[in-house]
């Protein structure tokens, strides 16, 4: 004989499914790439940091690789591309002149090694990196490296630099906002990262007292486009 469930469970599971706990609302906002605060709130300073230093991301790919933000955007939202994979298929794509879809579709069911070696050697050669990455080099180390040119080359700052920034203690991300802050204030990175670290004011605090919301810190960053904003 079938055990009955009692209605106080039907009523509970219901309850579960329209109001998702906290760990499940912030997974499927990580999944989906949505951010709920996109402005500084001085009541809550941290809350749009996250979607600050996206934005940020985001735009300096779009410029360094000259690609729409709103495929980067897309490609993250439909395929949940990751940062790491995105920075590799990019660059691969730049190298070899393949198609980007084409090299994330690959990706599914290979790794980044397997993917490469199926690709033609590019008639000019292959760089360093790319041999890299066909040798077998780490998807975060790749992407930690692709992610490191784009910083040398839109900022003009010395590997040395950026070295140490990351020895500080800063992802490659904050380092990207922190050099976005510094070129458009005028002001050292090492004054804006001890407001920070030792004055405890958050990402988003320090770029509206310099007169930045989110959004506008990620258009310092992005190329003239004609394309409708996009988010992040």
């Amino acid at each position: 004989m079938k055990r009955r469930l009692p209605p106080l469970f039907f009523f509970l599971l219901g309850l579960a499914l329209l109001f998702p706990g906290p760990a499940a609302s912030a997974n499927m906002t990580a999944a989906c790439h949505c951010f709920r605060d996109r402005a500084y709130n001085p009541a809550d300073p941290f809350s749009s940091d996250a979607y600050l230093l996206t934005t940020v991301f985001n735009s300096l790919l779009a410029a360094h690789f000259d690609i729409a933000k709103r495929q980067i955007v897309l490609m993250k939202m439909q395929g949940g591309t990751s940062n790491s994979d995105l920075l590799i298929a990019l660059h691969i794509a730049v190298q070899t002149g393949s198609d980007v879809d084409r090299l994330l579709t690959l990706k599914q069911s290979r790794t980044w090694q397997e993917a490469v070696g199926e690709l033609p050697v590019p008639p000019g050669g292959a760089d360093d990196l790319l041999g890299q990455i066909r040798s077998g080099m780490p998807d975060e180390q790749a992407a930690g490296r692709v992610m490191e040119k784009m910083i040398r080359e839109r900022f003009a700052r010395q590997p040395r630099e950026i070295e140490t920034l990351q020895q500080d203690g800063l992802e490659l991300r904050e380092i990207v906002l922190l050099l976005t802050l510094a070129d458009h204030s005028g002001t050292e990175p090492a004054a804006i990262l001890a407001l920070h670290r030792q004055e405890g004011l958050s990402w988003s605090a320090i770029a509206h007292n310099f007169g930045l919301e989110p959004a506008d810190a990620g258009k310092l960053l992005a190329p003239s486009s004609p394309d409708q904003p996009v988010v992040p």
